[in-house]
């Protein structure tokens, strides 16, 4: 992937290649991460390995598990009918079983629902 890149410097350099000024034609404002939003992407899950490929800079991501497609088949069957219910928790954890990462944005966390743009 490269060495690692500020988005402020891409920030101000796009700015600078549209023959503007940073912070002066163009401000820039830090507001913090956004439900969803990550400081770091990892390369390499939980139960993943990197292998290398034919190509020298390509790096393969494999799993270490076996997927069993029919066990794999019935929790979205479970997720399907959870979505057609109003109990948003059974949905969450339908799909907590499907991505065990998944980890939802509540805005109000004495409210059990859910924003839709967090699923």
């Amino acid at each position: 992937m490269g060495e690692q890149i500020k988005v402020l410097d891409i920030a101000r350099s796009l700015i600078r290649l549209s023959g503007l000024n940073p912070g002066k034609d163009i401000p820039i404002q830090f507001v913090g991460l956004r439900p969803g939003e990550k400081l770091y992407e990892e390369l390499v899950g939980e139960g993943e390995v990197a292998v290398r490929s034919p190509s020298e800079k390509i790096l393969q991501i494999r799993t270490i598990n076996r997927l069993d497609f029919e066990e794999f088949r019935e929790k979205l069957s479970g997720l399907e009918a959870a979505s057609y219910g109003d109990a948003s928790g059974v949905l969450l954890e339908r799909l907590k079983e499907i991505v065990p990462m998944f980890q939802a944005c509540v805005s109000d966390p004495e409210s059990s629902t859910v924003p839709a743009s967090s699923l």
